[in-house]
């Protein structure tokens, strides 16, 4: 199973993954979100999708496939 970051940020209509960063297990994806060395990244990620001024509200590392976001945002 693979980990991606998922973001929510305050503008964004719903949580949304960095698909581009990939992980083998939940420990590191945590390792990479908080090593601070991999932040200049995930904030280009972020602001590609969120916008320069868009807050963050949450990062988390999900299983990729997850739908429970999928299904509490749709419709």
């Amino acid at each position: 199973m693979k980990w991606i970051i998922v973001v929510i940020t305050l503008n964004t209509p719903h949580p949304w993954a960095i698909p581009v960063l990939k992980f083998d297990n939940k420990n590191e994806c945590v390792k990479y979100v908080h090593a601070e060395e991999n932040h200049g990244t995930l904030a280009v990620e972020i602001i590609a999708k969120g916008g320069f001024n868009d807050r963050i509200e949450a990062i988390m590392c999900l299983p990729e496939g997850n739908d429970t976001i999928k299904r509490k945002y749709d419709g």
